[in-house]
């Protein structure tokens, strides 16, 4: 059973948030095979690129929406899509990507880092949380370009995917002083758990 308001697309979670909906992918439900089954939607990796490239198209048309992407460097750089890459164009290094073109879908890819939807004003976009990119502030990063498409007024919501936590990711205390130091950074949070401690930031702390 899934938490409210997430519900099941399939073999993937969705939620709807304003004027918009976010999915985020399970690993089911693909063509790789071996480490990397089923349906892993990386390039970077040593998956069959032929494979990789069947997945991608299969969500594609699940979801009625062309892929725009970068390529995540833990950073906070956020970009809004103002019209659709041409084919073969390398993808730019960002952790966060908005835009107000229908039938167009921002997508960042995650393993134990957060993806974070956001949505408002005809507006939305994804980002690529890891406490990196969390303490560098691509969460505020990405709001302030999410207002500048969608207006001052609008609301905004966001949805925060699955992600590493307490029960799973150790943190060490040189992360905990990342944040304890980031301007406007909120104050440490120790909530010690069976693998360590959990950083503050979007919800939780992992690493990435």
């Amino acid at each position: 059973m899934l938490p409210s308001p997430f519900v099941w697309h399939g073999e993937h979670l969705a939620i709807e948030l304003a004027g918009a909906a976010a999915l985020f992918t399970t690993r089911r439900g693909g063509s790789s095979a071996g480490a990397y089954a089923s349906l892993n939607l990386g390039r970077w990796t040593d998956d069959d690129p032929a494979a990789v490239e069947r997945n991608r198209a299969g969500v594609e048309r699940a979801i009625g929406a062309r892929f725009a992407y970068g390529r995540q460097v833990h950073g906070s750089e956020v970009r809004a899509v103002h019209r659709f890459p041409l084919a073969g164009s390398p993808p730019p290094e960002i952790d966060g990507l908005l835009t107000t073109l229908p039938g167009v879908a921002p997508m960042v890819l995650t393993a134990d880092c957060l993806p974070i939807a956001v949505a408002g004003g005809g507006a939305a976009g994804m980002l690529h949380a890891g406490w990196r990119g969390l303490a560098a502030g691509i969460v505020t990063r990405g709001v302030a370009v999410l207002r500048e498409l969608a207006g001052a007024q609008e609301p905004l919501t966001a949805a925060i995917g699955p992600g590493a936590g307490a029960c799973c990711y150790r943190v060490s205390e040189a992360v905990h002083d990342c944040f304890r130091t980031a301007p406007g950074g909120p104050p440490p949070r120790r909530e010690p758990g069976p693998q360590g401690d959990r950083a503050p930031g979007a919800g939780a702390g992992r690493g990435g």
